[in-house]
């Protein structure tokens, strides 16, 4: 059960506490300033309302978003965030330095959910300071909008606006006054030294494969984040050709997926993701093109009867849906597959992998100018790995004598 907010007498306790401590350079009194109070009191640890609430719950019920219909929704979480969210749960149980990169296919929400984290923390902790890098500059506004979408849409439970006071409102940075003394600033590749000064404790690097000069980048951006138990970084991007530092830091993490987090081999504090496209449960011809009615029988068939290798391996996979549980590829994700394949990527199978990859050899040998038929070398190597050799034999070296 969730606790109520704090009644009205805390509430004018609180106003009483931001008159006597909380006035501007002029000893002007700001009346904003009690709702920071107030929600920090809500949601403190002492207090005990944080733990009423887990991240998720937190998330969900306090986080509004613009949607893809121009509508202002509650953020509900989607199953590939569902499994970022707990992997970060993980990550903090085992008390390790939070770094994820993640490889995923278009549009399925990874920037959101990491700006909804960076918001949630920022409104629960004192003293955090989060950096969000993007691809280019214009991203990187989209981005800052997405924050003040938060921010403006966060409601009481009665429906009322917060309005929180802030520091600064600039136009690459939102920081919030006491108690939070929080901040979190947007940037983008685009700047010669992208996150360049104070330490911190939250960093999002976005579309990272895409950057120009990355190494040199990243490597300054990781030197404001100290590798601290807590800290978060995230590291997200489709492919981009198989070459890159995104590329390179991915398959070092993604080789050592089984191991533990801890393991003393490790050779990277990096954990690797990725997401297919068809985790995207909308991804389907019903909740696109047909708009929302029931998949022909004739599409169907005519799908079923021309099937092609990777077709009939995508119908064998399976994934987690949320309140259905473990479900298979079906033939409405083929059939968006092969519309999106022809409408948006223009008939080309390999920028199609590259923008909505279903495994991580696909993403990478499919991305870029590849002299041989990407789509092929990934079956053939998907059937290597699953099939038998086709002969053993031990190599015997003789040694001439004389």
């Amino acid at each position: 059960m969730i606790a109520p907010p704090p009644s009205d007498e805390v509430l004018l306790d609180i106003a009483a506490y931001v008159a006597d401590h909380e006035k501007n350079e002029k000893g002007i009194y700001d009346p904003r300033v009690k709702a920071n109070h107030a929600h920090w009191k809500l949601y403190s640890v002492e207090d005990g309302y944080y733990r009423k609430m887990s991240r998720r719950q937190w998330i969900e019920r306090y986080v509004r978003i613009r949607d893809k219909d121009a509508n202002i929704v509650p953020l509900i979480l989607n199953t590939a965030q569902r499994r970022l969210l707990a992997l970060v749960l993980k990550l903090e149980r085992a008390g390790v330095p939070i770094r994820v990169i993640i490889l995923k296919a278009r549009q399925m929400g990874f920037s959101t959910l990491v700006q909804a984290m960076f918001y949630e923390r920022v409104l629960r902790k004192s003293n955090m300071r989060a950096l969000i890098v993007a691809h280019r500059k214009e991203t990187s506004q989209l981005l800052l909008k997405m924050a003040g979408t938060m921010l403006r849409e966060h409601k009481q439970d009665n429906g009322k606006e917060w309005n929180f006071k802030l520091d600064s409102k600039r136009q690459s940075k939102l920081r919030w006054t006491a108690p939070y003394h929080c901040e979190l600033e947007v940037t983008s590749a685009e700047v010669a030294e992208p996150g360049h000064g104070d330490t911190c404790q939250m960093v999002h690097m976005s579309e990272t494969s895409r950057w120009s000069d990355a190494l040199t980048k990243i490597k300054g951006i990781m030197q404001v984040i100290p590798k601290r138990p807590g800290t978060m970084c995230f590291n997200e991007s489709t492919a981009n050709g198989d070459e890159g530092y995104f590329r390179d830091s991915f398959w070092e993490a993604w080789n050592q997926r089984h191991k533990t987090i801890r393991a003393a081999n490790r050779t990277t504090i990096w954990v690797s993701l990725f997401f297919p496209w068809f985790h995207q449960y909308e991804y389907r011809w019903s909740l696109t093109t047909g708009y929302g009615m029931d998949l022909p029988q004739d599409m169907v068939d005519e799908v079923m009867s021309t099937l092609d290798e990777e077709e009939e391996w995508l119908l064998k996979q399976t994934y987690f849906v949320r309140k259905r549980g473990v479900v298979k590829v079906d033939v409405d994700q083929l059939i968006w597959r092969r519309l999106c394949i022809q409408d948006e990527c223009k008939g080309d199978i390999g920028v199609f992998n590259e923008q909505y990859p279903a495994r991580p050899e696909q993403a990478f040998i499919a991305s870029g100018s590849p002299a041989y038929n990407a789509q092929r070398i990934s079956n053939l190597m998907e059937a290597a790995r699953n099939s038998e050799p086709l002969f053993r034999a031990d190599i015997v070296i003789r040694r001439r004598v004389g």
